[in-house]
């Protein structure tokens, strides 16, 4: 795999990585996770669910760490929801104005995250320009400015990718016209 891309685009797609057999051992733990509801904003979500168990743990981070070598404190994970009504509100950010000491974030494909449907879309190459600044928004912080100049592109994920990003990549989801869950699960490391 080639890991140039992460230092040249700030994320790494590492495609097809989880197996079905592991993606839904995840699903099914996941199930059982108490999910918040956030209505207004069509989105339902659990955040530190996934590090108290250790074997589904390290479903996802084996592969990770088979590309990359890594801490294993693991700042704050969640799994998300992205309902039919979800509104794309989610802001454009930089996870490191959440967490000042993350190294890494990582992203699963627990459904497929296309263009429209849920989809990560990253401004490659931002990460190179250092944390900029954010103002408090709905969700947290959210990059300050004009958000539509920064030249965001899907990712296009499928069920199973994993998505390595740098804390200082810019990047946001966007919304889920469709009838069918877009799911995710993230997790920011140390």
């Amino acid at each position: 795999m080639d890991k140039t891309s992460f230092d040249t685009d700030g994320f790494l797609i590492a495609r097809g990585v989880l197996s079905e057999e592991a993606i839904e051992a995840i699903d099914e733990y996941l199930s059982r996770a108490p999910l918040k509801t956030k209505k207004e904003f069509g989105v339902r979500f659990a955040t530190q669910c996934i590090c108290a168990d250790e074997h589904v743990s390290n479903l996802v981070m084996d592969p990770v760490r088979a590309i990359v070598s890594c801490e294993e404190e693991i700042l704050h994970d969640e799994v998300v929801e992205m309902m039919d009504t979800y509104s794309g509100k989610y802001p454009v950010h930089q996870d490191s104005a959440y967490f000042a000491d993350a190294s890494l974030s990582i992203v699963v494909a627990l459904s497929q995250l296309g263009d429209e449907r849920g989809g990560l879309w990253a401004a490659p190459g931002s990460h190179r320009k250092g944390l900029l600044k954010h103002d408090e928004g709905e969700f947290g912080p959210e990059l300050a400015g004009d958000q539509s100049s920064w030249g965001l592109k899907p990712l296009g994920l499928e069920r199973g990718d994993i998505v390595l990003i740098h804390p200082h990549l810019v990047h946001t989801m966007v919304g889920n016209p469709t009838t069918q869950l877009a799911r995710l699960f993230s997790a920011t490391i140390k």
